[in-house]
């Protein structure tokens, strides 16, 4: 499928080939995301095969979770899923999809203030916005007139983007069908190398400076004056 001329991803290129092996801002990945549901399921300990063995257990999973149920974690220890107060175990469907880091390379905390800290302060992490493909075709396409409007950067929180092709010694190569970039989906996963695999291909820098301007769009609701705003009118008076 062509780039549509009332797309953004058809003034320039976006990607540029880069071989380095950190997480830095525009890199694209791939990573196993969760959707991000309307609802929300838990999932609670009923009981355990082998009343000796705690290793496994028997759950039941209930849905939609309502904030003002009572949070009691079950009290029959499973090594597996550890009690905590306060605290449930949420059960949510992911998949292995592209996402663009979004943050730059941060920081390293050193060891010594690191050790003997709980890792909910050190554990490094990465935000990333996930990519849901888009193709015309099949039982989950978008309606064409809703994809349209994507193209044309009617809404801050849907950029549409063509993906390069997983080759290697081919140049950049972009796929034949669109990807939904969801920003209001930004999240984080570990940056521990197990949580992602790396790909070749980053936003060279014209991409990220729009996605700059984008980003404050998103935040703000405005967008600043500058190229993204000059071809976003473009592209809506046609």
């Amino acid at each position: 499928m062509k780039i549509p001329e009332d797309c953004l991803q058809s003034i320039e290129p976006w990607w540029t080939e880069d071989d380095g092996k950190t997480l830095c801002r525009g890199r694209l990945i791939l990573a196993n995301l969760p959707f991000v549901m309307s609802e929300q399921a838990t999932l609670k300990v009923t009981g355990r095969n082998n009343p000796t063995e705690h290793t496994t257990a028997l759950y039941e999973i209930s849905s939609p979770f309502r904030m003002n149920e009572v949070r009691e974690a079950s009290k029959l220890p499973v090594a597996g899923l550890p009690k905590f107060h306060n605290e449930v175990y949420l059960v949510q469907r992911a998949k292995i999809r592209p996402a663009i880091v979004l943050n730059i390379e941060l920081p390293e905390i050193p060891k010594k203030l690191r050790q003997k800290e709980t890792k909910r302060w050190t554990q490094p992490t990465a935000i990333v916005a996930p990519a849901y493909g888009a193709s015309p075709k099949g039982r989950s396409a978008p309606n064409p007139e809703l994809l349209k409007r994507f193209y044309r950067c009617e809404y801050p929180n849907y950029l549409c983007l063509w993906l390069p092709k997983q080759r290697r010694n081919k140049g950049i190569q972009l796929n034949n069908d669109p990807s939904i970039i969801r920003l209001d989906q930004m999240q984080p996963i570990g940056k521990g190398h197990h949580n992602y695999q790396r790909t070749r291909y980053r936003l060279n820098d014209y991409a990220l400076q729009l996605l700059d301007d984008w980003m404050l769009w998103l935040y703000s609701g405005e967008l600043p004056d500058g190229e993204l705003d000059d071809i976003r009118e473009i592209f809506l008076d046609n």
